[in-house]
């Protein structure tokens, strides 16, 4: 049995093979070393050469699933061959249809199928955690303009398109453009900074009177009330006009005034409470369900979720990097094939998992105060690095965020918060929060604020990763560092180039340590020295 999942178009080109034996997974950003990478009708020519990781049997699959609400031909929107039927979230299309939707390609198939947007949402998190009843899906939009869903099992109860309310990923998307005056140009610029607005909230101040006034429209009326950056004036009357001193230190050209954020963060907190009247709605207390979709990166959101629905699950993969995750799912449930959720991006290198000298140095040098960049095994699945793509550094040195922008090691805007991996043990001790974050999707008030005092956010809070013995290695130099330290916490931030996204293969490591000025680098059970590293005593690896 030989399956294929596809996600070419719109953003996050990704795809997801079974070969009878195992299953391999690929977001074409990392390899391909652009952000938010996607495919336009002529390039596909280079689909085979590009997934050459996967080792696709191109011509000899049993089935093809596809998530696609962009099309090639302008018949195709006629065709109902193409149409999904009411209540139908899984569809059977021609060979003839598939390639005049995915031209240029050598893909045959014995079956064809096209997975509704959301559903392949939804089905990427059942996979990883077992089927959950109930799915929530929020995003920008998916087929036929869908942006809210829930679902019960394989049905879809609960359904918000743009003829029903304005799109909460939309409104995200409009506020980037507004309050990012001049965001940068280039493939998909936008959309990837749609998420970095989020972090902007906690730079702002609560006005009460706006709030007010938005919380007396119905949740189907509020979102396009808070597109309006004019009306907030009303209620601020332009008090606070001046540019947030940070915004004319870090270079990058983003410049949003105090009025700015105060209107991006009352809002915001006005749109969480709707949220969770929605989900109190639609979900008992204790029940547990799955939440994705790209608004579920917000992690200020994701607490305040978990706070009220402990069981609610949350995969890494939320945004479109996880669709073909999920429609390979239903594949496989469609022919009864069992396979594990893959634990990263596929590669043809083979590689060691670290030994205890790795653990032992890596957690020595962080102690001491270097930046450690840590590239191990299989680059992660979802926007988060988790440490096997991670550059390390202790939490309590002063303002981590400037020290690691003044060494050009990374240059992310001055709002955007760094996060932690935090020992799961002892997490109630540094956070006010006992839920764990295994991928870094929530964030969480600071009870230890001089442990974490480098890291700590506008609002005192932290965005932190939980780990535990089942992490294997990256649990075990978590336990050496504490050791060294008495700290349960590190920093941990992606690795990667500024504008570029998270390392993929050995060769863009090697260009990362020939370029970046950081301290120590590890890749593999191999370490490197840069010229300010500071060193251990022992004799391991130098």
């Amino acid at each position: 049995m030989k399956l294929l999942a596809l996600h070419l178009f719109g953003h996050d080109t990704n795809l997801t093979y079974y070969d009878g034996t195992d299953v391999r997974y690929i977001n074409l950003e990392r390899p391909k070393g652009l952000k938010k990478f996607h495919y336009n009708d002529n390039d596909l020519g280079s689909l085979t050469e590009d997934t050459y990781m996967l080792g696709v049997d191109w011509s000899n699959l049993d089935a093809v699933a596809f998530t696609n609400h962009e099309h090639a031909s302008d018949d195709v929107e006629e065709n109902t061959d193409w149409q999904f039927r009411d209540g139908e979230q899984v569809r059977e299309v021609t060979e003839e249809l598939f390639h005049d939707i995915y031209p240029f390609t050598d893909i045959k198939a014995k079956k064809y199928f096209r997975v509704r947007h959301h559903y392949a949402h939804k089905r990427s998190a059942d996979w990883l955690f077992g089927d959950c009843h109930k799915g929530l899906v929020i995003d920008g939009h998916g087929d036929y303009k869908e942006h809210i869903s829930i679902f019960e099992g394989t049905t879809k109860s609960i359904e918000k398109c743009f003829n029903d309310m304005f799109s909460i990923g939309r409104l995200y998307s409009l506020t980037t453009l507004q309050i990012m005056k001049n965001p940068p140009t280039g493939p998909n610029s936008v959309r990837d900074n749609v998420g970095k607005i989020m972090g902007l909230m906690s730079w702002g101040e609560y006005n009460k009177e706006y709030a007010k006034y938005l919380s007396k429209f119905p949740f189907e009326e509020v979102t396009v009330h808070m597109t309006n950056r004019l009306l907030f004036q009303q209620f601020q009357f332009r008090k606070k006009t001046t540019v947030i001193d940070q915004a004319t230190q870090d270079g990058l050209g983003y410049s949003p005034t105090h009025d700015d954020i105060d209107w991006l963060h009352t809002w915001q907190e006005v749109l969480f409470q709707y949220m969770l009247d929605f989900c109190r709605e639609h979900f008992h207390p204790n029940e547990k369900f799955s939440f994705s979709g790209g608004v579920a990166h917000n992690v200020c959101f994701n607490e305040l979720l978990n706070r009220e629905f402990p069981n609610a699950v949350i995969p890494p993969c939320v945004g479109d990097e996880g669709l073909s995750l999920g429609s390979m799912y239903e594949l496989m449930q469609r022919y009864d094939v069992t396979a594990d959720f893959p634990k990263g991006q596929a590669q043809t290198w083979s590689y060691e998992e670290p030994t205890q000298e790795t653990i032992k140095a890596m957690a020595e040098y962080i102690a001491l105060g270097n930046v450690v960049t840590n590239f191990q095994g299989l680059s992660e699945i979802g926007p988060r690095a988790l440490g096997r793509r991670s550059i390390f550094m202790r939490p309590d040195i002063e303002k981590v965020p400037q020290y690691l922008n003044q060494r050009h090691i990374k240059q992310r805007e001055w709002w955007r918060p760094y996060g932690i991996i935090i020992l799961e043990e002892d997490l109630n001790a540094y956070l006010y929060t006992y839920h764990p974050s295994p991928y870094m999707l929530h964030t969480a008030a600071v009870k230890n604020k001089e442990a974490l005092s480098g890291v700590i956010h506008a609002d005192d809070s932290v965005r932190y990763q939980t780990v535990n013995e089942n992490d294997g290695w990256l649990y075990d130099m978590m336990i050496e560092y504490k050791k060294s330290t008495g700290l349960s916490a590190i920093v941990n931030t992606s690795l990667n180039i500024p504008d570029k996204p998270i390392m993929y293969d050995k060769a863009q490591m090697k260009y990362y340590m020939q370029t970046v000025p950081g301290d120590v680098f590890f890749m593999h059970n191999e370490c490197f020295m840069g010229d300010n590293a500071r060193k251990h005593e022992g004799k391991g690896i130098m």
